[in-house]
């Protein structure tokens, strides 16, 4: 993987949930790792593995923003859960999230596409915005609320303060 490598040190943390590990590679011409350079990373093992496990955490429990925009059913579900939008109007923003022309919609609706366009006036007024792009801010921002709900806040990965350990 790595043909040109003439030292790797690896530093690693055990945490109460995962061990974390983190490789730090020196390639030629370079020659080996010096004393003072272990010596360095030594002092800051400790921050390095709090910093990883931090990123761990945020990368594991995060809301999968891909769901958002590519599940019909999760975007209605959402604006559902907001209580905002009567049925229709929640139908029609939900299928232009999903990017659906306005006679793609009239299409999967089985209504016109001058109704579709009334709902969505109705819709923009009721959420005092004027645009797909501000019915998009909208969401997300509704989507995001609606995820941190379901999220557990408290699901950090712990940090104790055992010292790292370093191995080469």
């Amino acid at each position: 993987i790595y043909p040109n490598v003439s030292d790797r040190v690896v530093i690693c943390g055990r945490k109460k949930l995962p061990t974390i590990g983190l490789s730090v590679i020196r390639r030629n011409p370079h020659g080996p790792f010096a004393a003072e350079a272990i010596s360095r990373l030594t002092e800051v093992a400790d921050l390095l593995m709090c910093l990883l496990a931090k990123h761990a955490d945020i990368i594991l429990h995060r809301p999968n923003l891909a769901l958002a925009l590519t599940s019909l059913p999760e975007v209605e579900r959402c604006i559902v859960a907001s209580e905002t939008l009567p049925r229709r109007e929640t139908e029609v923003c939900a299928r232009i999230l999903y990017g659906i022309s306005s006679i793609g919609i009239a299409l999967d609706l089985g209504i016109s596409e001058e109704s579709i366009k009334t709902y969505r006036k109705r819709a923009y007024e009721r959420l005092r915005i004027g645009s797909e792009r501000e019915l998009l801010k909208w969401y997300l921002a509704l989507w995001g609320s609606f995820q941190r709900g379901a999220y557990r806040a408290d699901s950090t990965i712990p940090i104790d303060r055992a010292p790292s350990s370093i191995s080469r």
